[in-house]
Order: C-alpha cells, then structure tokens, then sequence
C-alpha cells in the first residue's frame, strides 16, 4: 500500500449515527398496486409526493405538514374523468414522474398516453 493510502487508512473514523427505528410519517396507500414494472410514486424536488393509486393521482406535500400528525392528500387527476381518444374509461396509472423542479407531473396510462398534469 502506498504512503497516500496508508495516510488515508490512518485517519479516526466519525462515530457513526444511528439509523431512525420508526418511520416519521406514515403514508396508507390501500390500493396501491404491486407491480414491478410500474413506477407509481415519484418524489419531487420541492418536497411533494405524487402516487398513481388505480386510475387517480394523488400528492402530499410534506413541506405543509410541519408538526401536523395528518396533511390533506389532494387527489391531482381522475383518468375515469379525463378520457382521450384510444383510452377507455378504465384505464389505470401506469407511471407518474415529476418534471424537473416545476409543478408538472407526467401520467403514463396502461392504454399507452401520457397526460401532463400542473400540480401547483
């Protein structure tokens, strides 16, 4: 071993710290689905959650709670409500990703569309 490395091996390590034990918040989502080639939540960079749940989109946002025990969830679009061309009244979430920094959540649907949502 080199005389850098031996010099990088010689310096104390930081404590470490300790893991949390209990989740800060708890988010129950019933009829979230278990699929692995679906990405139903994604987290944005302003602090807000988006979940595909069925053929909804809801968020949170976690930068409104501060010490509240429960934040309102406000459902963002209802696919059943909002049918184009080619997709049938039950076509379900399939992805949702947030766009960059904004407030714009991008809905892929199982009939193949992608819908662009403001969530602001």
């Amino acid at each position: 071993i080199g005389a850098d490395s031996q010099s990088l091996l010689a310096i104390a390590r930081t404590a470490t710290v300790a893991a949390p034990t209990t989740p800060l918040m708890t988010f129950t989502a019933q009829s979230l689905e278990d699929d692995f080639y679906k990405s139903l939540l994604d987290w944005s960079a302003e602090d807000v959650l988006a979940v595909g749940l069925g053929a909804q989109v809801v968020v949170w946002s976690v930068s409104k709670c501060g010490a509240k025990p429960r934040v309102p969830i406000t459902m963002l679009c209802d696919l059943r409500d909002s049918v184009e061309a080619g997709a049938t009244s039950d076509t379900a979430v399939a992805s949702v990703k947030w766009m960059g920094r904004g407030s714009r959540v991008a809905v892929g649907t199982e009939a193949g569309t992608v819908q662009l949502w403001d969530a602001a």
